[in-house]
């Protein structure tokens, strides 16, 4: 790689040279935190309202297991609906 450290750490600070996290800037980590709100906080009421844990909508945010818990959601049996009968 060419360049000393310090021209390379340049590509990745803010304002006043303070290192940011994985190159993101505080505009676009505060953009990936909203988004992960928008996307979690609807599957936390659907979880919720099937009788399964809020805290399976985390998975959403995960390459993947977010597939995985949809086609579990879809398909296992719904405590809420258990109880019902």
């Amino acid at each position: 790689m060419k360049g000393s450290p310090t021209t390379r750490l340049r590509h990745h600070t803010i304002g006043r040279g303070e290192p940011t996290m994985f190159g993101l800037g505080f505009q676009e980590l505060l953009l990936l935190a909203i988004i992960g709100l928008i996307v979690v906080l609807p599957f936390w009421k659907i979880f919720s309202k099937a009788g399964f844990s809020g805290w399976f909508s985390l998975a959403m945010v995960v390459p993947g297991l977010n597939v995985i818990a949809l086609f579990y959601l879809a398909f296992a049996r719904w405590p809420v609906r258990q109880s019902r009968t």
